[in-house]
């Protein structure tokens, strides 16, 4: 009975604790602390995975492969870093690999994407908030993958510029002229395919 009691207070008290913390203990060996980092996160890398895959089956499947993996390659997480950085990291690479051998994973990234559109404060923004829904879907799917990722990263998923920089493993300014292109090539692509249903 005791123990049990021990045991519960232990699973609270690695609750309180932040990431690293978190983290330190896994790797002083509390392989059961883990639990706690799924318990955090599941909901962001479920929803991620869902993106890529479509398929509520084969997110679950990818978001366990995640925090397997994430497990795995503990040791490779840096102290003061931010752990859930590392993890999403992680995580779309999983994402991405599975996207390349499953290529029906677009119309739902479009879909996400095109839902939250209308709130980015750009021209381009304002623009596509008065068009065609179907034809800013089109304009997404043309886009080179690196750009339509640093539009989601950061008008979906609502991350800074400087935490994208991290996950996209590019400089904060890389990521600024990556968003500043893609938002002008879909702008083009939008516009393009507008003017060709006129003709």
């Amino acid at each position: 009975m005791k123990s049990n009691k021990r045991a519960k207070s232990h699973k609270n008290n690695a609750g309180t604790l932040d990431d690293e913390q978190v983290v330190t203990k896994v790797l002083e060996g509390d392989r059961n602390a883990f639990a706690v980092l799924v318990r955090r996160y599941h909901k962001q890398v479920f929803t991620l995975m869902n993106r890529f895959a479509n398929s509520p089956t084969d997110a679950a499947d990818l978001t366990q492969d995640a925090f397997l993996k994430a497990y795995t390659r503990l040791e490779t997480f840096h102290p003061g870093k931010r752990f859930f950085v590392w993890l999403y990291t992680l995580s779309l690479n999983l994402a991405r690999d599975y996207a390349r051998k499953n290529k029906k994973h677009n119309d739902n990234l479009l879909k996400e994407l095109g839902d939250n559109y209308g709130e980015i404060p750009t021209q381009e923004g304002r623009l596509i908030q008065q068009g065609n829904t179907i034809a800013l879907f089109d304009a997404l799917n043309r886009l080179p993958e690196d750009f339509r990722e640093a539009l989601i990263l950061r008008y979906k998923e609502d991350f800074s510029v400087k935490v994208i920089a991290r996950i996209l493993n590019l400089s904060v300014s890389g990521v600024k002229m990556r968003i500043y292109r893609g938002l002008s090539k879909l702008r083009e692509i939008y516009l393009e395919s507008d003017h060709e249903k006129d003709i």
